[in-house]
């Protein structure tokens, strides 16, 4: 139950958003916070449920996210996902993972993706629908778009809310390599109307990695 959306800047790099959606009963995250692996730098989100995260970035200018997906032919072990990466010069790449096989599916820039655990066979296409309609009149605002909701918030908004789950939270992803500066703005959701007022972290970045 997650949406996420990129596109390529004029300037260079990339803008990435991510809304995260999820039951109700699971405990708020973490905001994002810098770490070290491998020799360099990267910022995340933290979940202490599942004790990771579902979307990252590093001091190469790569992001990578996770979403459920629910399309999966039979019930897997481990759960399925799909799984997106983006890097420096706004080339995405896009994998499903069944439990069994990973896949790649297509992913232009500017791209979509969204995934909903009710109603999928029209939801989905509900909001591949708005996203539509919505490049056609103001594609240069992302934020805008997975900021609204409906008249009634349900299942079918980008910012959705449900009896039993809701958007929890929007993480902004902006890469500008000619700045040398990657930044993570995370504003959380702990009701059913607009996200609050978030907090932003930046990495300078190292030298692009497009190697994908």
């Amino acid at each position: 139950m997650c949406t996420v959306t990129w596109t390529a800047r004029p300037d260079d790099g990339y803008q990435l958003l991510f809304s995260r959606d999820e039951q109700r009963t699971r405990p708020a995250a973490s905001p994002p916070r810098v770490t070290a692996h491998a020799g360099f730098s990267l910022l995340a989100p933290h979940d202490p449920t599942g004790g990771g995260t579902w979307i990252f970035a590093n001091g190469h200018g790569l992001t990578a996210c996770v979403l459920n997906f629910y399309d999966a032919p039979a019930p897997p072990a481990p759960p399925a996902d799909g799984l997106l990466a983006i890097s420096p010069s706004a080339r995405a790449l896009a994998w499903t993972w069944d439990g069994r096989q990973l896949t790649p599916r297509a992913a232009p820039t500017p791209g979509f993706i969204t995934t909903s655990s009710f109603d999928a066979s029209r939801v989905v296409p509900a909001r591949h629908a708005a996203y539509a309609a919505w490049r056609e009149e103001a594609a240069q605002d992302l934020p805008a778009f997975h900021r609204a909701a409906s008249v009634s918030p349900d299942a079918f908004s980008v910012r959705m809310s449900r009896p039993d789950a809701r958007t929890v939270s929007l993480t902004e992803v902006v890469c500008a390599p000619a700045e040398r500066l990657l930044s993570m703005s995370y504003f959380p959701r702990e009701a059913d109307g607009p996200f609050s007022s978030g907090q932003t972290w930046q990495l300078t970045l190292r030298e692009p990695h497009d190697s994908f």
